[in-house]
């Protein structure tokens, strides 16, 4: 796994999961069922306001391992264009975004262990919330998902 992430550890202002980005974000019911059975006290309060109820004290995640897939993506998104689907990079004030050399390995992480479970989902996850966001906030394309026996990409 990439060390991108180590900036989210270090980072001080911890503002990509206060920002409206953040909210409401995609999950599916799997995702939810497990994090109402793992988290129930808090379950409740998931995904209708920000903060988000698991973000804590210090701006990490307590459901680090359990989070859904639209966290662990972040600042990375999908989104689809001519019947293929694409990576993106939201455009913030974030520290992940200064180490553009480790995207690369990152998405190639992402494309092995995590969008093959998630396929099901792309479709409706590509349009989620994306004109919202396309109005809200910058972004740059990075290339198209490339993925498991060519049926992502290729």
């Amino acid at each position: 796994m990439s060390e991108l992430w180590g900036g989210c550890l270090v980072c001080r202002g911890k503002s990509c999961c206060n920002l409206d980005i953040a909210h409401p974000l995609f999950v599916t019911q799997e995702e939810m069922k497990r994090i109402r059975d793992l988290y129930p006290d808090k379950a409740e309060s998931f995904n209708k306001a920000l903060p988000c109820p698991f973000l804590l004290e210090d701006g990490l995640c307590m459901i680090h391992e359990n989070k859904p897939v639209d966290c662990r993506l972040f600042p990375f998104d999908l989104i689809k264009s001519d019947g293929k689907f694409f990576w993106i990079i939201w455009k913030l004030d974030c520290l992940i975004l200064r180490d553009e050399g480790k995207f690369e390995e990152y998405l190639s992480d992402l494309e092995e262990r995590l969008i093959p479970g998630f396929s099901p989902y792309l479709e409706d996850y590509s349009l989620f919330r994306i004109d919202e966001l396309f109005s809200k906030f910058s972004y740059e394309v990075l290339r198209e998902v490339r993925c498991w026996n060519g049926s992502i990409g290729q």
